[in-house]
């Protein structure tokens, strides 16, 4: 997206910078909440020093954690004036009780859980 997100050191967030798109974090925030309904923090609920910044989440699981990231990613190149980036769309089985879960969906699936 070309922001800069401070690498995580611990914990299942980061912190993005978006002044650089000429928002504010919560500016951010709510615009992307209403138009692309993505949920992430403004980093001013963490303090003054926040003001431009979005804390993302990766507490989700993973099929929501990329289509949330895909549509920030449009969000960030309307802000940039760039053409809308097209999602695509995958489709993962989900296997049922009597059926073995196939290798290649195994290993596909999140390290963690919605808690």
């Amino acid at each position: 997206m070309g922001l800069d997100a401070a690498t995580p050191g611990a914990g299942f967030f980061c912190w993005v910078p978006v002044a650089q798109l000429g928002v504010s974090g919560r500016d951010f925030a709510e615009r992307l909440l209403r138009e692309e309904r993505v949920l992430v923090g403004p980093g001013q609920a963490f303090g003054p020093s926040g003001k431009d910044y979005v804390r993302v989440s990766f507490a989700v699981e993973d099929g929501r954690l990329r289509e949330g990231l895909t549509r920030m990613e449009r969000f960030v190149e309307t802000l940039k004036g760039k053409p809308a980036v097209e999602a695509t769309t995958v489709s993962v089985p989900t296997p049922t009780d009597d059926q073995p879960v196939p290798e290649a969906v195994e290993e596909r699936m999140p390290a963690f859980s919605r808690v």
